[in-house]
């Protein structure tokens, strides 16, 4: 925890389907509240293989068109430029060549637990994309 700066963790050991052990280690907030197995942690990148694995479930099913644009299942996804909004397919946002660039978006305020995917997805109205849907691959922002 010292040498990666993590002020708590949470360990969780599993054998096939039983739980073989459960701890909190350190601080779970700014106010010291312990850690313990049950405090909720963001995921970070581990997500983008679960929805992309997930997504590639959908597409399997027909339910999902990879080439769609995003706003045909989420017609409030908006980004701050109105003309790429429309533009943006499943396939840039699951590719990294949506031209959100990494660290766009990313405010402190939706970094709670309580945070939902739909105010998450809203929040990306704030955001300018670093280029136009599908011509460049980013994940990190330019920097000046």
């Amino acid at each position: 925890m010292d040498a990666a700066q993590v002020p708590g963790l949470a360990l969780g050991v599993v054998q096939g389907d039983r739980v073989l052990h459960l701890r909190g280690f350190g601080a779970a907030d700014d106010s010291g509240r312990a850690v313990t197995p049950q405090t909720p942690f963001n995921l970070g990148s581990v997500t983008k293989s679960f929805t992309a694995m997930a997504v590639m479930q959908l597409v399997e099913k027909g339910q999902i068109q990879l080439d769609a644009p995003v706003q045909q299942y989420l017609p409030w996804f908006r980004l701050a430029g109105a003309s790429a909004s429309s533009l943006v397919t499943v396939r840039e946002l699951l590719n990294h060549t949506s031209g959100i660039g990494t660290g766009q978006g990313e405010d402190a305020s939706l970094c709670r637990p309580s945070t939902t995917p739909h105010d998450m997805v809203r929040s990306l109205a704030k955001v300018r994309p670093t280029a136009l849907p599908g011509r460049s691959f980013h994940t990190r922002m330019p920097t000046t």
